[in-house]
């Protein structure tokens, strides 16, 4: 048995960090203002998992693909999710997960998005609902979110069964206009059925379909 001093890191064979040594990597230039970082990443995890990136590397085919408009912590973010599949690395907060989500919308990441989603469920099933303003104005007030983005959706039936009683109805000052009236018709609609038993939002109700692996 091999002994190891204690401290010492000791990685599977498997391990994506181990596998930068010998895999081929993807280099990422990031920037969001004057602010910038370099990334690499395993290949064939952008491939498996990215749909924009894989689209950038059959249509490019060069290197460092720029990803502008992004924060360097995000897309850090984003690279530690990708390697463990998991946010044991990440602060699990309503704000790095939104952020998190829409970079996995707007790059075509739906196993991301997928994951945030399940972690910001588990925040607001877990513990207190915290009702974070700037993450609910990313998904309502940014230009290029989708319409009809399933985070969206998540977030009005987290409000309505988890969030603050008092919330509903008294919103404006702290979220969008347009989240705002969403949660008024989502609660109208609940109310008539409140008494009979409705059940609550449940986990994975709006994943987003996965990427193909061709």
């Amino acid at each position: 048995m091999a002994m190891f001093e204690e401290g010492t890191i000791v990685r599977s064979i498997d391990d994506p960090y181990e596998r930068e040594i010998t895999h081929p990597l993807v280099t990422f230039l990031v920037t969001k203002g004057e602010i910038e970082d370099t990334f690499v990443i395993l290949q064939d995890l952008v491939k498996e998992h990215c749909g924009s990136f894989r689209s950038m590397l059959i249509k490019q085919g060069t290197q460092p693909f720029a990803c502008a408009n992004v924060e360097p912590a995000v897309f850090r973010n984003f690279k530690l999710w990708l390697y463990e599949q998991t946010f044991n690395s990440v602060r699990k907060d309503l704000l790095t997960l939104t952020k998190l989500y829409l970079f996995g919308e707007r790059f075509q990441v739906p196993a991301l998005q997928n994951a945030a989603m399940d972690a910001i469920f588990d925040l607001a099933t877990r513990e207190h609902f915290v009702m974070d303003a700037a993450a609910f104005s990313l998904l309502w007030t940014k230009k290029k979110v989708q319409a009809d983005t399933p985070l969206r959706k998540l977030l009005v039936e987290l409000v309505i069964y988890h969030g603050p009683r008092e919330a509903i109805g008294d919103l404006p000052t702290t979220v969008p206009a347009a989240m705002n009236q969403q949660l008024l018709v989502a609660y109208g609609r609940r109310f008539p059925v409140m008494l009979r038993g409705e059940t609550a939002p449940t986990k994975g109700k709006y994943r987003v379909p996965l990427l193909s692996t061709r």
